[in-house]
C-alpha cells in the first residue's frame, strides 16, 4: 500500500471523531511499520528541494517541540514529525486542545500526558485564550478570553512503541522525559474552526512563527530514519 492510501485510512477514522479510536490506532501502527514511509523519508534525505520545501513550512513550537510536515493528502490528513526537545522548566507547557483529532506513534523517548476539563472548582488556574491557525502565514494570533480554571482529570505516560489518540476537543498537555522524545503523528480532518490555550500567564496577542533550517530539518528526518521499525520483509 502506497503512502498516500495510508495515511488517507487513519484520516477516515479521524474523521469519525471519537468514534473509531482503536480503528485509527491499528491504521496508525500499519502506517509506522509500513515500507512507504521508510521510502518517503529516504527520498526526502536525498533531495535538497524537498528538504527545503519542509524548512519552509516546519515550525518551532511554543510547548517545546519542532513540528515537520513530512506529507499531505489532498484530503487535508497530515503526516508530521514531532520532535520534542529536552525537558525545560522554561518551556511553555499551556493546556490546549486541537482543531482536529491525531494519532501519535511514540518512536523515542517518553511523554507524560495530561487531559484536563475546565470548571469552576478546577485546582489550576489559567488564562484563557482562542487560537486561530496561521496556516502559512509568519504570525499566529491569541485572543484574550479572561481568567479560568481547570482540573485534572487524566494522566499517562507513553513509552516507545506506544499509539495513541487524542480527541480535537479534549483539553491536554504533554511533558518529555530529561532526553525529549520524536513521536509521529497523523492529523485527521479540520473538525473546528479554533482551539482554547489555557496558559500561566497572559500571551501576546500576536505572536511571530519561528522555522527550521534545512540542515535542522535533515538531522530531524535522519533521526526519524533510525528510529522506525524494519518494515516486513526488509
Amino acid at each position: 500500500m502506497d503512502l498516500t492510501l495510508l495515511v488517507e485510512e487513519v484520516g477516515r477514522h479521524l474523521a469519525a471523531g471519537n468514534r473509531h479510536p482503536a480503528h485509527a490506532c491499528s491504521a496508525m501502527r500499519r502506517l509506522v511499520r509500513s515500507s512507504a514511509l521508510t521510502a518517503h523519508v529516504r527520498s526526502a534525505l536525498g533531495s535538497s528541494k524537498e528538504i527545503r520545501r519542509m524548512s519552509e513550512k516546519s515550525q518551532v513550537h511554543p510547548n517545546a517541540f519542532d513540528k515537520v510536515t513530512l506529507f499531505q493528502t489532498s484530503l487535508g490528513v497530515k503526516l508530521v514529525l514531532h520532535r520534542w526537545l529536552a525537558a525545560d522548566d522554561a518551556a511553555d507547557d499551556s493546556i490546549h486542545n486541537h482543531r482536529w483529532d491525531f494519532c501519535s506513534a511514540v518512536l523515542g523517548g517518553m511523554l507524560l500526558c495530561e487531559e484536563y476539563v475546565e470548571r469552576p472548582d478546577g485546582t489550576v488556574r489559567a488564562y484563557a485564550h482562542e487560537y486561530r491557525s496561521p496556516g502559512d502565514t509568519a504570525e499566529y494570533s491569541l485572543t484574550s478570553l479572561g481568567g479560568s480554571r481547570v482540573a485534572l482529570v487524566g494522566r499517562i505516560t507513553h513509552g516507545v512503541g506506544a499509539v495513541y489518540h487524542q480527541a480535537h476537543d479534549v483539553l491536554h498537555r504533554a511533558r518529555v522525559s530529561s532526553s525529549g522524545a520524536l513521536t509521529l503523528i497523523v492529523q485527521g480532518p479540520v473538525l473546528a474552526d479554533s482551539t482554547a490555550v489555557h496558559s500561566s500567564s497572559l500571551r501576546p496577542a500576536a505572536h511571530r512563527v519561528l522555522r527550521r533550517e534545512p540542515g535542522e530539518v535533515a538531522h530531524a528526518l535522519t533521526d526519524l530514519l533510525h528510529t522506525l521499525p524494519v518494515p516486513p520483509g526488509s
